[in-house]
């Protein structure tokens, strides 16, 4: 099933929560930036285009503590899923529900128009598409692959805001997408033009043929990681800023209470590498 634009990016939502209090973990946690990214300064080194990251920070106690509730739970999935412990992720899909929400704000007297990539990984590793070169027999570059979500036109009205959200079954989508081009030795147009929401394994969609080292271990879903770290880059044709935040449901109490504003000696942020395509195998 492709992906629809409506899937890939909706703009009804506007976004009025800001990071606070938490009252209990099942309320939404907003992880919000002090800035947003501004593009279309005029400054000779702005092109129109700007990228960030943001990561999830999480309470290191309570996440990587060998006693603890958390990790005896990982360690008994992975014996009911029979799989070496370290298959297993910490930060899970069914640990915590993610939506990015997001406004544009066009500081210029002219509408114009505006494009949000949104993209990133789990604990093991991010995807930038940038890395997909692809080369024809004529030499000539193809094609990337597209982000994870967005890349929809957005019309910005002039001195006018948009706002919208990469709502929660997107992000899971992103963290399933993610998991299947890395573990499942899927490609990258494969994995992120279609949706895999009703997979099991990721021995449910075929490996990229061209991938010289097929995987040889089916991962289950149960064993997935969620998504942790978010870039996102944004692109517009007039002088504009974007202001984002993470909102988190957080279903298990991962997360530090504190955010972005936690001690960097109680916080655990995850450090992905940056997955890089195999080479194509020898014909």
């Amino acid at each position: 099933m492709r992906r629809s634009i409506v899937h890939h990016l909706s703009t009804a939502l506007v976004v009025t929560a800001a990071a606070g209090a938490v009252a209990c973990t099942e309320d939404p946690q907003y992880v919000q930036p002090a800035q947003g990214i501004e593009v279309g300064t005029g400054a000779m080194d702005d092109d129109g285009t700007g990228t960030a990251t943001v990561s999830l920070p999480f309470d290191l106690e309570t996440l990587m503590d060998p006693e603890g509730d958390v990790e005896r739970e990982r360690l008994e999935l992975a014996t009911a899923l029979m799989l070496d412990p370290a298959e297993v992720s910490y930060v899970r899909l069914d640990h915590l529900s993610i939506s990015v929400e997001w406004t544009i704000k066009n500081l210029a007297d002219e509408p114009g128009s505006a494009r949000i990539h949104l993209n990133g990984g789990n604990e093991r590793f991010f995807y930038n598409p940038i890395n997909f070169i692809v080369v024809d027999d004529n030499g000539e570059e193809e094609a990337r692959p597209p982000p994870l979500a967005g890349d929809i036109p957005l019309d910005v009205p002039a001195l006018g805001t948009l706002s919208g959200v990469f709502r929660e079954d997107q992000v899971r989508e992103a963290a399933i997408d993610v998991e299947l081009m890395t573990r499942g030795g899927v490609s990258a147009f494969a994995a992120v033009l279609s949706i895999h929401e009703d997979i099991t394994t990721t021995a449910d969609v075929p490996p990229d043929p061209n991938n010289p080292t097929p995987p040889t271990l089916a991962i289950p879903i149960e064993a997935f990681g969620h998504m942790v770290r978010f870039d996102l880059t944004f692109e517009a044709d007039r002088h504009m800023v974007l202001e984002y935040a993470v909102r988190v449901r957080d279903h298990r109490g991962l997360l530090h209470d504190e955010l972005l504003a936690a001690p960097a000696e109680e916080a655990m942020i995850f450090m992905p590498a940056e997955f890089v395509p195999p080479m194509p195998a020898a014909p």
